[in-house]
């Protein structure tokens, strides 16, 4: 009987240690659409410090999309964003060209968001989305005269975890390339079934092996 009790005590450790192996994580409230922003703000400080814009000084800048995106208009918007913040006189209308004293083209390489899969917090935790936020960009600075100045490519990117329960509150209805699939990824749902059998099989065991 005293080595049943023994035996009893050290699964329960076990057990206990088990599920509180994995730490308490931090899980991001983001949506997609914000963690992909500060993703891109990474890739356009990069691209813009690279491509070498330079002071302001009260310069007016041309900002044009070279390709067709999805996000353009998204890049777009951070870009004008970032670029009045360091004190540049921004034009987006073509019209405006000519009043210009530069002219900056950005391309998307890559603007997209991806589950990267999900697991449980301890044995019998909440589950979690592993994510990530990606943002590739082609800057070019031409001048007035024509010439091209600069071309470089920047990169950005963020990964967090958030529940999945509000994995429908993540996503926007209406733009693709912040959305993602979740279906099939996830390895620990076959490896929590064996491990959770395996315990149960254990103290059932226990119990009746000293009968």
């Amino acid at each position: 009987m005293e080595k049943t009790r023994r035996l009893m005590a050290w699964a329960g450790v076990f057990i206990l240690c088990w599920c509180g192996s994995n730490p308490v994580e931090a899980a991001s409230t983001l949506t997609n659409m914000e963690v992909l922003e500060e993703a891109t703000r990474q890739a356009i400080r990069e691209g813009l410090r690279e491509v070498g814009v330079g002071e302001a000084d009260g310069r007016s800048l041309m900002l044009s999309a070279s390709h067709e995106h999805e996000g353009n208009w998204f890049v777009e918007h951070l870009l004008l964003d970032e670029l009045t913040g360091q004190g540049f006189r921004v034009r987006v209308d073509s019209t405006d060209a000519k009043s210009a004293s530069a002219q900056l083209s950005f391309q998307i390489v890559a603007l997209q968001v991806n589950y990267l899969g999900q697991r449980r917090r301890g044995l019998f935790g909440d589950r979690i989305v592993a994510r990530s936020a990606q943002a590739e960009l082609s800057l070019e600075l031409v001048d007035d005269s024509g010439r091209i100045v600069s071309l470089k490519q920047s990169k950005g990117q963020v990964l967090d975890r958030f529940p999945a329960d509000r994995l429908s509150l993540m996503e926007p209805p209406s733009y693709d390339f912040a959305r993602d699939k979740l279906d099939g990824k996830s390895w620990t749902r076959f490896l929590e079934p064996v491990t959770v059998s395996t315990v149960v099989g254990m103290l059932i065991w226990i119990l009746y092996s000293n009968r």
